[in-house]
């Protein structure tokens, strides 16, 4: 059940691929700080359930336990990438007891693996101009570890700028298989492999 991620946040930082290389020219010197408990990670996967007629649910969990440093600013968005993403799976939780303890114990192994992080990360895709109160979309592509197994990711972005505050979302879709994680087949319940993810951050510039 690893669909009961997120992630999650995390969102979960340095060493960039040739590609993003070229992209972070001059890192922008600003510091957004992500705040824990203002910002959360979450999962989604869907579940049928064989007893009740092929019943499809979708099971959300989420976690507040987000951290992180993105590095950006607004007068010079070009080459804006995240320090890095620490999102606490251990804080996981959703609808029923029952899937949380299983994901702990079983199939996230948050007990083992307690943190996901979101590294090497770069955004892209960013306006030349960012008006502050205005939203703009962006492209974050990033390894995300998890259950100790570390992938590529890509995610679909979009914040905004008011004041000292950046606020933003990014989602991505994953596989638990991916991640060396069986997707949960009970003789009950069975869940399928692909896992949405989703990091909601408010983070504060950080003063000098």
């Amino acid at each position: 059940m690893l669909r009961y991620l997120v992630i999650p946040c995390a969102v979960l930082l340095a060493g960039l691929s040739p590609a993003a290389a070229q992209t972070v020219q001059s890192p922008p010197t600003l510091s957004y700080q992500i705040i824990p408990r203002l910002s959360q990670a979450s999962y989604a996967v869907d579940e049928v359930f064989i007893r009740e007629n092929f019943r499809l649910f979708t099971a959300v969990g989420i976690t507040p336990g987000v951290a992180g440093e993105i590095l950006f600013d607004q007068n010079s968005p070009a080459g804006a990438r995240v320090q890095e993403i620490v999102v606490d799976l251990q804080q996981l939780t959703s609808d029923s007891d029952r899937r949380d303890r299983a994901i702990r114990e079983r199939y996230l192994e948050s007990n083992r693996y307690p943190f996901a992080r979101l590294t090497n990360a770069v955004l892209s895709g960013l306006p030349v101009t960012i008006v502050e109160g205005t939203p703009f979309r962006y492209t974050l592509a990033g390894d995300l570890t998890a259950h100790d197994v570390t992938r590529p990711t890509s995610w679909d972005g979009e914040a905004t700028v008011a004041g000292d505050t950046l606020r933003g979302v990014a989602r991505t879709r994953i596989t638990m298989s991916n991640f060396g994680i069986d997707a949960p087949k009970l003789p009950f319940v069975r869940a399928e492999d692909d896992v949405k993810l989703e990091i909601r951050y408010v983070a504060v510039l950080r003063k000098p």
